[in-house]
């Protein structure tokens, strides 16, 4: 009797704007790219892969809430000056491998599918048998939306809330080196509030498992 496949995230994306860049600050792009998806695997216990320059996949086994991997990605390359186009899926994948290269399955091609239509967004989720309202979809817009306005500043202050086990104001202000009213503005001026219910509402309309 053949195996039922496992779920997982999958994160296929490029970098927004790379051929602009010179070549040193490609090098020093690529570098943050690859920093960002190593920590995204940490976290989420996946494989990465970069590949035609800055284009990547990335599999997560510890499948996350919906889109929160894509928006902490983004979040830290943001910090960084810089943005990707992610398509973020969660389906079976057939034959998952270290290499992930030769992995096939739904969710990826799912995740492939949506990178090539992602037109002039730059978050996109599919789900694999599963439809989304219209009004989780626009929300979709929206946090994409003010994550592409946020600034390096209020990027960094955004991903250290969602990547540190304690994110209270001080300790965030202690990673930024700074005064704790100031890591509350950058807090604030990112509207984490909004970030925060926004994946408070995908964990409940999509929650991954």
């Amino acid at each position: 009797m053949p195996q039922t496949p496992s779920y997982y995230t999958v994160l296929s994306g490029d970098l927004v704007d790379s051929r602009k860049l010179s070549s040193d600050d490609y090098d020093n792009a690529l570098y943050s790219l690859e920093q960002g998806l190593r920590a995204i695997c940490e976290r989420f216990d996946g494989d990465f892969s970069i590949y035609r320059g800055d284009a990547f996949q990335c599999i997560l086994s510890q499948s996350p809430t919906p889109l929160l991997a894509s928006i902490m990605l983004r979040l830290f390359l943001r910090a960084q000056v810089l943005d990707a186009r992610i398509s973020e899926a969660w389906g079976p994948i057939d034959n998952y491998r270290k290499d992930i290269k030769t992995a096939t399955g739904p969710a990826l091609l799912l995740s492939g599918t949506g990178l090539d239509n992602i037109k002039n967004m730059r978050l996109r989720l599919s789900l694999h048998q599963i439809d989304m309202s219209p009004s989780f979809v626009l929300n979709i817009r929206f946090i994409d939306n003010l994550i592409s306005h946020t600034s390096a500043k209020q990027a960094q202050a955004l991903y250290l809330y969602h990547w540190l086990r304690n994110n209270d104001h001080a300790t965030i202000a202690k990673e930024l080196e700074t005064s704790r009213e100031n890591a509350t503005k950058l807090l604030n001026a990112g509207n984490y509030h909004l970030v925060d219910e926004f994946i408070a509402v995908a964990a409940k309309e999509h929650a991954y498992g």
